[in-house]
């Protein structure tokens, strides 16, 4: 498992070989690096794909200098949401230009640089929410609009060569992350409400959706594993201070994975470092639908 460890001074990386082993720190951000919103990580690229809060969207190596430009934010502070394609030659993101919210892909170059990006939806001043590509195919792309005059996410499938959405599924909430299975089978979303946030999952096979687990403080990293039998996510559950948990798809209790003390601010789970996706036919649209 990788993982990010902020402890408010410091923020480290983490490789957690297996449940109560040391973790291997092997990324320590660049002092010249400024404050980041969010982390993800791809195995096939090496690289994290790091949002900063001065508005800029980079990818970086392992040893934290070798930066390389995604993109640019009209308006500093906005949020990309942004996350990697399996292969790693491509990025989802979302930009917010003058009120407006749009979903947009650009290709990721040898060097980590972004190249050319293409607008494939735009939503006006509704927001956009935490984007995920589909794994078995990356013009593919799972995403959540929120109405808040209502409260609600709705969550739309979309196929960059298409006109319109498929969808929406409601879900009662703010979207606060999702995750796709690396069979491109399940997506898992995290929702918040006043009371809690509740993780579902899914099935675009049966078109139909469960309750993964209830009551959590779950934050907007989701990661599978790389045989799609477990999530991981953020929490405190059973703990005083946030952990990393993983649940298995099929039902289960949760079991933590780290064991952090008060010096953990934040957790985020990266995914693990041996991404294997299996070797199936890529969805065509219109097999994939959300309803």
């Amino acid at each position: 498992m990788i993982y990010v460890e902020d402890a408010g001074t410091q923020m480290r990386v983490r490789l957690l070989d297996e449940i109560g082993a040391e973790p291997e720190t092997f990324f320590l951000r660049n002092a010249s690096l400024p404050d980041s919103y969010d982390f993800s990580y791809n195995a096939e690229a090496d690289r994290f794909l790091v949002e900063l809060r001065n508005g800029m969207l980079i990818t970086v190596d392992r040893s934290g200098t070798g930066l390389a430009e995604v993109s640019q934010f009209v308006q500093t502070g906005s949020r990309w949401m942004a996350s990697w394609a399996a292969d790693g030659e491509q990025v989802v993101y979302v930009r917010f230009d003058r009120g407006q919210y749009s979903l947009w892909i650009s290709d990721i170059d040898s060097s980590g640089a972004g190249g050319a990006a293409d607008m494939i939806y735009d939503t006006g001043s509704r927001p956009i929410l935490y984007p995920v590509l589909n794994p078995r195919n990356p013009e593919h792309a799972v995403f959540g609009v929120f109405d808040e005059s209502s409260g609600r996410t709705d969550l739309y499938s979309f196929f960059a060569d298409a006109e319109e959405p498929e969808g929406p599924l409601h879900i009662q909430g703010r979207l606060v992350g999702t995750a796709w299975s690396p069979d491109g089978r399940f997506v898992a979303y995290a929702a918040r409400t006043v009371a809690a946030t509740t993780i579902y999952l899914y099935d675009s096979e049966e078109h139909d959706t469960e309750v993964l687990i209830e009551d959590t403080d779950a934050d907007s990293r989701l990661a599978f594993s790389p045989d799609g039998r477990y999530l991981a996510f953020t929490s405190a559950l059973g703990s005083a201070y946030l952990q990393i948990y993983a649940v298995p798809i099929e039902g289960g209790e949760a079991e933590q994975l780290t064991r952090l003390g008060a010096g953990a601010r934040a957790l985020v789970p990266l995914g693990w470092a041996d991404v294997q996706v299996p070797d199936e036919p890529e969805p065509e649209e219109g097999q994939w639908q959300i309803r």
